[in-house]
Formats: C-alpha cells, structure tokens, sequence
C-alpha cells in the first residue's frame, strides 16, 4: 500500500479485502480499476454503489467515485488485479 497525505493506493490479486465501519467513513470516496487487464469477479460491498461478480475492463472503468457508507464494506476479484484509490479522512482535511 502506497499512503500519501490525501489518498491511499492498494493493489489487490485474486482476493478479497475488507475495511471495518470505523475505516469505512461515510462519504469517502473509493475508486477500483482494472490493473495489468481486465479483472473478472469484481464485488463490492457495503459501498453505495455495489456491483456483483463484473467484470472491470481495464479500457472502461466502472468503479470510479463510489463511497464508502459508514458500514463495513469489502472489494472482491476473483480473477485479475484491482488498484484501490481511497481518499483520505474527509475530517482531518478540514481541520
């Protein structure tokens, strides 16, 4: 995982990785694309916008600027590499 002071990147293979409520901030902001191709069995979970077992095509993202829910959430790929893009604390920005 990469961390700069607004953004966080993560690379994920063939898995599944899940973030608790307490991480998963209302309104932050998480963004999946295909990596190194297109990725097969793409989920996600507990975010606003949810899909089920997709499949990102590196050419057209369809994970871009969905939101995390307070909630427990979780991404999933079954096949293929995922890059995460998950912004910062919304609050610690304002302060």
């Amino acid at each position: 995982m990469i961390v700069g002071n607004d953004v966080a990147l993560m690379l994920i293979k063939d898995t599944k990785i899940s973030f608790t409520a307490d991480f998963s901030e209302k309104g932050r902001r998480i963004s999946v694309f295909a990596f190194g191709g297109d990725a097969d069995g793409v989920s996600e979970r507990g975010l606003k916008y949810l899909l089920d077992a997709v499949t990102i095509k590196q050419e057209f993202p369809i994970g871009v600027s969905n939101e995390f829910t307070g909630e427990a959430a979780e991404v999933e790929v079954q096949r293929g590499m995922l890059l995460l893009c998950i912004e910062g604390d919304r609050q610690e920005e304002n302060t």
